[in-house]
């Protein structure tokens, strides 16, 4: 299977001719691995965040998958004062070889000549879990593509929305990961811990003014701005500083939601939709198929097997306690295409919103998510999400 994307960035081919349906291929740390863009740029006086052993060269199992937000502090670590990666090595060294460069440039959907700034306002960090992405190589003088697990203590760059957008130990560019065509299975050296229940997915909340990262080291909290290397890094998470200060910028403030999404994507459904959220407000969810067919409340089944539960649960003017609906394909029965989720308020009995969270899994394996708050009368916003064929 191979898809093709031009434009006036150039020429992508994404292909994942080499993967059998359903694999996702384990990466360690600091292996360079196949297909490399570029040879490692990560400081090699990185702390190790996991056991660096291997104990196999493939996995099955349960899939569960954690959602984090990109801004969430602590979801990184680092040295504080300390570079996790060279950016500008691995810029020098896309520039040197433009045929890789034009590649790279074009996965992230940039024009070569922007790759330079585009790097240089990335932020060196490392993952302090195992986390999904689309990791992209570089073979036969184009990008290709596989959906990867990068190990705990993975030296990485991220953007301004705490997303991962490069591999320090390879040069490879990520983006965010993708459905597989069937049930995840895993390929690859299995490093001593990993557990296909136990992984995130890293996606996208708030523009971040200032990261809170993990100090690897001392255990300790210590703030980085975005596209600094370390040497504007400061002790503490931000918010011991003097409120009058105008050059001060905190880090965002996230509020959690009321109740907990169920820890469990991982059951044989082709899609599942789930909404959760506490409180007394009336929230629905809405799912739209490729044919535009809608499933909600006022139409909890389509024609192609779609199915909504709990839309009839409607909280009462003193209810505090937990909520939830599930939009459901079952086995063989979501149509491949493009799908559309949002959340509506429909209604409460106060205008104070409601904390929601809402998560889509596809094939067992969760693809994209989103929180917030929602006021009487709200759509959130309309996430899009790919059934392969």
């Amino acid at each position: 299977m191979a898809l093709l994307v031009a434009g006036t960035v150039g020429v992508l081919v994404l292909t994942q001719d080499d993967a059998g349906a359903g694999e996702v291929f384990l990466a360690p740390a600091t292996d360079i691995g196949d297909d490399p863009f570029t040879d490692s740029v990560a400081n090699p006086d990185n702390r190790a965040v996991a056991a660096q052993g291997t104990t196999g060269t493939s996995s099955g199992g349960p899939v569960e998958v954690r959602s984090a937000s990109g801004s969430e502090p602590g979801l990184y670590g680092g040295t504080q004062n300390q570079a996790q990666c060279d950016r500008r090595q691995m810029i020098d060294f896309l520039q040197a070889n433009p045929d890789k460069g034009r590649a790279w440039a074009g996965v992230q959907g940039i024009a070569f000549e922007r790759l330079e700034d585009y790097v240089l306002g990335l932020t060196s960090m490392q993952l302090r879990t195992d986390t999904r992405v689309t990791n992209h190589g570089f073979r036969d003088g184009r990008a290709t593509t596989i959906q990867t697990v990068l190990q705990a203590g993975t030296a990485v760059l991220v953007d301004r929305q705490g997303v991962p957008r490069a591999r320090c130990a390879c040069g490879n560019p990520l983006t965010p990961p993708t459905a597989v065509s069937s049930r995840p299975t895993f390929r690859g050296p299995r490093w001593t811990g990993f557990d296909s229940a136990r992984l995130t997915v890293i996606q996208v909340s708030v523009t971040v003014d200032i990261f809170v990262i993990v100090d690897l080291d001392t255990g300790d909290p210590f703030t980085r701005p975005p596209g600094t290397d370390g040497d504007d890094d400061q002790p503490g998470d931000g918010t011991d500083v003097d409120d009058d200060d105008p050059d001060v910028t905190l880090p965002p403030v996230t509020t959690p939601p009321d109740t907990q999404p169920p820890d469990d994507l991982s059951g044989e459904n082709d899609v599942d939709v789930i909404l959760t959220w506490g409180g007394n407000d009336d929230l629905d969810l809405h799912v739209i198929e490729p044919s535009g067919e809608e499933l909600s409340f006022s139409s909890p089944t389509t024609s192609t097997g779609g199915t909504l539960v709990g839309g009839d649960d409607v909280p009462g003017c003193e209810d505090v306690g937990a909520h939830g609906e599930e939009a459901f394909w079952g086995p063989s029965q979501a149509v491949p295409g493009t799908y559309q989720v949002f959340v509506r308020n429909f209604g409460a009995c106060d205008d104070d919103g409601a904390n929601y969270d809402l998560q889509v899994s596809v094939n067992g394996e969760f693809i994209t998510g989103d929180t917030g708050v929602l006021f009487p009368g709200e759509d959130s916003a309309t996430l899009s999400f790919e059934v392969p064929g």
